[in-house]
């Protein structure tokens, strides 16, 4: 929006703020916990600056300066010391992105939140790999905009080192023109956060030696683009222990945790480049590059032999069962890939466990169901947000379902 604005527009507008402050003194008084802050705000809008004035000074903080672009940003947190900054994004002589870098540049542990209507993923990306707290999307409501004042104020963001930026950024969603909601750029945000917390954690698991899910969360989209990139393929292959439980059960969990690591090593010391993870409690998940269906498929036939000769297997009874699906033949991304390959280790235990199966064209068919008008709405607006058709988040709906009763 413009500066043109009447003295009566800005009125009604910051009216409006005031209406949507919070609704109880129990939230206010969490958010004036940090009262005593002092607050620089850039924005090249004299309404906006007025606006966010009003709402952080109603809230006990302290305004200590304003500037209307970039340079005289730099120059006044220099000269001020403020304890948060609260950044535009687009200005004349300096955008928002390039003053964040300066002041980042000049004070490291500087606190930045970033207020801005470019919303699209790349201006929200570059924002927090800069250095920036949090980023509110405008238009925006005060209580959010308050919530991220206290959260910059309060926390600290990890820092992602530089060769890994590209592997959080790679879960990227959507177009690059989209404008992201609150919502999102709140889940882009998270989504840092975790993967900043995951690279001071153990890639392996203990137990097994064998790489952990959350590697493989992130190994496997690295791994099919790169594929695609090469006109490659990926194979994906499934593997869970049949009736563990069982053996636990009748033999202890020190027997069962046997069985685990001796087929773990099995999976491990499979002699072709692969990678091996622990998928869950008693499943593991195995990726080979470049190597076709059927040749997975006689590899860990191998496998499936040498797993029922192991002694701890042989002498409780435990056998595995197996799924393979391929990248692109079977689905031309991961969630497709998984959803094949966990397909074909449900037929392969239903046919008798023991055994391999190989994913398969799979037929859609029609069901009739109930859903409210309402459902359906929420359905085309989630579908919308995320870039997604509808049939693929019911599917999606459909896989947790399954999962959650068949444990």
């Amino acid at each position: 929006m413009p500066d043109t604005l009447t003295k009566n527009e800005i009125d009604g507008l910051l009216k409006a703020v005031s209406a949507a402050d919070y609704q109880n003194e129990k939230s206010a008084e969490k958010i004036l916990t940090e009262k005593d802050a002092r607050i620089l705000i850039v924005d090249d809008a004299a309404f906006m600056r007025m606006m966010q004035k009003d709402i952080l000074e109603k809230n006990g903080y302290t305004i200590c300066g304003e500037a209307a672009d970039g340079i005289e940003a730099i120059d006044k947190y220099k000269e001020l010391k403020p304890d948060l900054v609260v950044l535009d994004i687009t200005m004349p002589n300096m955008d928002g992105l390039t003053a964040q870098k300066e002041i980042k540049k000049f004070d490291p542990e500087a606190k930045i939140l970033m207020v801005s209507a470019m919303g699209q993923e790349p201006y929200v990306v570059d924002s927090i790999r800069n250095g920036a707290s949090d980023f509110i999307v405008k238009p925006f409501q005060a209580d959010k905009f308050l919530a991220g004042v206290y959260a910059v104020l309060t926390k600290k963001m990890p820092v992602i080192p530089e060769e890994h930026i590209n592997d959080w950024h790679r879960h990227k969603k959507y177009p690059e023109n989209h404008v992201l909601t609150q919502e999102q750029i709140d889940e882009l945000i998270l989504s840092y956060i975790l993967f900043a917390q995951n690279l001071n954690t153990d890639k392996t698991d203990s137990l097994t030696k064998c790489l952990a899910v959350s590697a493989f969360d992130y190994d496997f989209m690295d791994i099919l683009k790169e594929a695609g990139e090469k006109y490659e393929d990926v194979t994906l292959v499934m593997t869970d222990i049949d009736n563990f439980k069982r053996v636990n059960d009748s033999f202890g969990h020190e027997t069962g945790d046997k069985v685990l690591k001796e087929i773990g090593k099995v999976l491990l010391e499979i002699p072709t480049d692969h990678k091996t993870y622990r998928y869950s409690g008693d499943s593991f998940v195995l990726v080979f590059p470049n190597i076709e269906k059927e040749r997975v498929f006689l590899i860990m036939e191998e496998a499936r032999k040498k797993v029922a000769e192991i002694a701890e297997c042989s002498n409780t009874g435990t056998t595995i069962s197996v799924g393979i699906a391929t990248y692109l033949e079977d689905g031309s991304n991961d969630i497709e890939i998984i959803r094949k390959a966990e397909g074909a280790l449900y037929r392969a235990k239903e046919s008798g466990r023991n055994k391999i199966a190989l994913a398969k064209e799979e037929k859609l068919v029609t069901k009739t169901a109930h859903f409210t008008v309402e459902q359906l709405k929420r359905l085309e607006k989630l579908a919308k947000e995320r870039v997604l058709s509808e049939a693929v988040l019911m599917r999606e709906a459909l896989d947790e379902l399954l999962k959650k009763y068949n444990n």
